[in-house]
């Protein structure tokens, strides 16, 4: 039996062996401490935190603690919140991955990752841990196997993990070890006690680190409210420097830079909503740091949540959703960055005394308390931006009635002055000079005026003095005139008026000024030839480019202003001053030729009308005749000088083609209104279909209810069968069709009569069938060509009608040919002979057999 007894040596050498293993275990620990008091030490921010809590676990994991993780609770006692940092050990070691961005991967053993903020101090499972860190006493207490199993599931899901960590063994034991600011917990498969002092040293190295942690946090608050603060005064003083509304927009770009000094995480842009609750309406500024959009009004309906809010005085974060974003893309809010309203995820207003201050971003889902803080600042800033933006507003616009009004009598004085139409030079030039004098980037100013002793249409032109480009005014040409070294006025005959309605309508409009227009303006020879590369290099910046024109009407014609900026309602209702000044100038010399224009105006408006009536009646009818296999077809209708009612129409559907003749009785507007009435009730009554009979009866019913009792349409209309080539025709008052026969080269009257449309409710309208065969033709012709008259007062007649016809026949004439034959042999019949009314056809041939 071997002695299992130990000599005195080997007793002395296994206690040796012990005091080494123990030196090196107190050097490690006391390495640990050093590590994680060094790493705690240089922390700077929150993210140095997941370092520190990583290294403290990867400590304890080196000394033989088996722990599954280690976390930092700090803990604020005045709002009963908790922030936990937490480490771990790294999921890819079990080859698992995870999506959340917030877990950090610190190296290849450990990961770490900041837990959101609780409020579970104040709740019963809070005060446990609460009253065990007041008494700085370690806490020790063993999770429920199920709790713990839930526990690490929803870890991994809120990790973004495919599945929880399989941890070797259930750490069912927690241990929190207090210190000065909260505590460090840990889970153990079984409680060692002598663990607790290792953490305890652990911790005392933590805190000192986290004072001094503290310390710098609160240096570094002090730095930004120094920074916002410094922000804040910066754009006082631009306020206080302010001279006008134009300069609230700087300031809002001012806001724009400084946000982004301070670091708040938006878009790169503020919106200021303006609210204005008895106009209905709010004004929206968007600004970015390189510009700002002129304020646009837009309904407070589209923004009655965010005015709720305002009027309580809230701050209102919202995240957005695609309602929202829509009502973005209707309003026109993203018009020039249409991309970014898919992009933004979180919006922010901010109320202040006149509205919201708003921001928004791209990057996040929810702006910080910070943030929120920094922009209600910024709002309080802006509330005062506004208000002195109103003083001035309200004192710039005193300012500029008072200009506008002594800019208006000087218009005034200069029109009651006037003796002739040419003083109106003088009006135009006064004009033109006070409007540079309120703003002096205009372009040119004009008078539009009707000169009854020229019989035409006068352009008075204002512009800048030809010296100012270098030309000399030449004297003693009474169509120019020299108001002042900065301006001068011309006069340009413009030809008769063909249009009174524009006259009178205001509009705003823009135009292109080429160089060939100005050349048009140019004075030909010497002044043009005088000018220095230079003077014809100024000449054509002002002059040449776009343009915006308004024009507005006064009694006796138009007054225009071009400028380069866009028409404001300021300069409209200036020009409107103008008008009304104008207009008082003019009435003692225009009172002597008010008969005359008078009726110059009254032709004007009948040529307007019959030119109406004209293009009424012409796009009745069709510009181009059916292409059909077999048939040739052709309708021409020559308008008289004081227009009728015809017109002709097709009407090709389900294997037949219509032809239809109208003549609406009357002339002019009296002709021209009631055949656009039938023609759109034709059109209708042909979709609903029906018999040729059936058709014409609900024709004329509906024309007589329609139409005035003096008021009737001669109608004829053909059916044709285009398979059997059998032709249905009725007729109402229109001269018979006539029929070519080729077979035997003669010619016939399809008498087939009733009453015109309109006449009598009940008229009954019969139909006839004709056969057609190859070569065969049919006609139509209104009474505009059979009642047509030579200079003798001998009508065209019937006779001489169905005789050109048959002659146009007999030579096999195409549909189109057969036309121009029979108005030639017209024309020559009727010769210098006013058309007295209009004069329609319809040619159908059969060019080949059924």
């Amino acid at each position: 039996m071997r002695d299992s007894r130990k000599t005195k040596a080997q007793l002395i050498e296994e206690l040796e062996q012990l005091r080494r293993q123990t030196d090196t275990a107190v050097v490690e620990r006391r390495l640990a401490i050093e590590r994680i008091r060094a790493e705690a030490m240089s922390m700077r921010s929150s993210d140095d935190l997941l370092k520190v809590v990583a290294i403290m676990f990867r400590e304890m994991r080196n000394l033989g603690i088996r722990t599954a993780g280690c976390s930092f609770f700090f803990v604020n006692e005045g709002s009963n919140l908790v922030e936990a940092y937490i480490a771990y050990e790294n999921p890819h070691k079990y080859g698992i991955s995870w999506t959340n961005p917030e877990l950090i991967e610190i190296d290849a053993e450990v990961v770490a990752e900041k837990g959101e903020s609780s409020s579970w101090l104040g709740k019963e499972e809070g005060r446990d841990f609460l009253e065990s860190w007041r008494r700085g006493e370690a806490w020790t207490f063993e999770i429920d196997k199920a709790d713990y199993d839930r526990g690490m599931a929803r870890l991994a899901e809120n990790s973004g993990m495919d599945r929880p960590v399989p941890y070797d063994d259930d750490y069912l034991m927690v241990t929190n070890i207090p210190f000065e600011h909260g505590a460090v917990g840990y889970n153990e498969p079984e409680f060692r006690e002598e663990n607790i002092p290792i953490i305890r040293e652990f911790t005392d190295a933590l805190s000192l680190g986290y004072i001094r942690f503290l310390d710098f946090q609160n240096l570094e608050e002090q730095n930004r409210r120094l920074a916002r603060e410094s922000a804040y005064e910066r754009i006082r003083a631009r306020i206080l420097d302010s001279r006008s509304t134009e300069d609230l927009l700087e300031v809002a770009s001012l806001i724009v830079r400084e946000l982004n000094r301070l670091g708040v995480r938006f878009s790169g842009g503020i919106g200021l909503n303006f609210i204005d609750e008895e106009a209905g309406e709010y004004r929206q500024l968007i600004a970015t740091e390189d510009e700002s959009s002129i304020p646009r009004s837009l309904s407070l309906e589209t923004i009655q949540p965010l005015v709720e809010r305002w009027r309580r005085g809230e701050t209102w974060m919202r995240p957005v959703t695609p309602d929202l974003r829509e009502r973005w893309l209707a309003s026109g809010l993203y018009d020039k960055y249409p991309e970014r309203a898919a992009q933004v995820k979180v919006v922010l207003d901010v109320p202040f005394t006149h509205g919201t201050l708003a921001i928004n971003s791209t990057e996040v889902d929810e702006f910080s308390a910070e943030e929120i803080e920094i922009l209600q600042g910024f709002a309080r800033v802006v509330s005062l931006a506004y208000t002195r933006s109103l003083d001035f507003q309200q004192l710039e616009e005193q300012n500029r009635q008072l200009a506008r009004e002594a800019a208006v009598e000087r218009v005034r004085s200069t029109a009651l002055a006037m003796r002739s139409s040419d003083d109106l030079l003088d009006v135009v030039g006064v004009m033109y000079r006070e409007l540079l004098r309120v703003d002096p980037r205009r372009s040119f100013a004009n008078i539009w005026f009707v000169d009854r002793e020229a019989d035409q249409m006068i352009q008075y032109l204002a512009a800048p003095h030809p010296g100012q480009f270098g030309q000399p005014f030449l004297e003693g040409e009474p169509d120019k005139r020299e108001i002042s070294d900065e301006v001068a006025a011309k006069k340009f005959p413009r030809g008769e008026i063909l249009d009174w309605e524009s006259l009178d309508q205001p509009r705003i409009s823009t135009f292109e000024l080429t160089p060939e227009t100005l050349e048009a303006h140019e004075d030909r020879g010497k002044r043009k030839a005088d000018l220095s590369p230079e003077a014809i290099e100024r000449k054509r910046q002002h002059f040449l480019g776009k343009h915006h024109l308004v024009t507005l009407p006064f009694a006796h014609g138009n007054i225009e202003l071009a400028q380069r900026q866009e028409i404001t309602e300021e300069d409209i209702e200036l020009l409107r001053q103008f008008s009304e000044a104008l207009s008082l100038g003019f009435v003692r010399y225009l009172d002597i030729k008010r008969a005359d224009e008078a009726q110059q105006r009254l032709i004007d408006e009948m040529e307007e009308e019959l030119q109406t009536a004209h293009k009424m009646q012409m796009n009745l009818m069709p510009t181009e005749s059916p292409e059909i296999s077999g048939l040739d077809i052709a309708g021409r209708c020559l308008t008289a000088n004081h227009v009728g009612g015809d017109f002709f129409q097709y009407f090709p559907r389900d294997g037949k083609l219509a032809l239809t003749l109208a003549d609406v009785t009357g002339h002019a507007m009296e002709a021209a209104i009631p055949a656009v009435m039938f023609s759109g009730i034709l059109d209708n009554q042909m979709e609903i279909g029906g018999s040729l009979e059936e058709l014409y009866a609900r024709l004329n019913r509906s024309m007589h209810r329609n139409l005035d009792s003096r008021t009737y349409v001669c109608f004829t209309m053909a059916e044709l069968d285009l398979k059997t080539r059998t032709a249905r025709l009725a007729n109402g008052g229109c001269p018979y069709p006539y029929h070519y026969r080729a077979a035997d080269n003669s010619i016939a009257e399809l008498q087939v009569e009733a009453y015109p449309l309109g006449v009598q409710p009940n008229t009954e309208y019969p139909a006839i069938d004709v056969q057609l065969s190859s070569g065969d033709r049919l006609i139509f012709c209104s009474d505009g060509i059979v009642e047509a008259e030579d200079d003798n007062g001998e009508l065209f007649g019937f006779e001489r009608t169905a005789k050109t016809i048959l002659e146009g026949c007999r030579k096999n004439l195409a549909a189109e040919n057969l036309l121009d034959y029979i108005f030639t042999q017209l024309k020559k019949f009727t010769g210098d002979v006013p058309q007295g009314d209009d004069q329609t056809a319809i040619a159908l041939c059969c060019v080949d057999g059924k």
